[in-house]
């Protein structure tokens, strides 16, 4: 390594340590959803956890993740939305960019378990 290299390596970790030092950098607060978790939990509400362990309610998962996540046009909030089966029941839940990713993702549930089994609780974000 050259010394121009070296005086430019220096040079930036000098910065480093006097952003580290003014605390400004890697200033991240720890995520707190301890405040959700309670509601979640108060209100009986389904997570993840909750998935039905039978062959049948894990396959109807897989089917109706594999037909999200193929939509090109979906955002990145709407392919993580949950998909939770219990006795051949999908709740869907989570944040979606728009009315139509909420709709489109209620079809594709509804063409694999039927209207009668969906329960939508897909809420949407701006």
């Amino acid at each position: 390594m050259g010394y121009a290299a070296i005086r430019k390596n220096k040079k930036f970790i000098v910065f480093l340590t006097m952003m580290f030092l003014n605390g400004s950098l890697f200033a991240v607060t720890a995520s707190d959803n301890s405040k959700v978790n309670e509601q979640i939990e108060a209100n009986k509400e389904l997570n993840s956890q909750d998935q039905g362990s039978s062959e049948e309610d894990i396959r109807l998962t897989q089917k109706i993740r594999q037909d999200v996540i193929k939509q090109d046009v979906f955002s990145t909030e709407a392919k993580n939305i949950k998909i939770i089966t219990i006795g051949g029941k999908v709740t869907l839940k989570g944040p979606v960019k728009s009315m139509d990713e909420k709709n489109r993702i209620q079809n594709i549930a509804v063409k694999r378990a039927g209207v009668e089994n969906i329960i939508n609780e897909i809420t949407v974000i701006k």
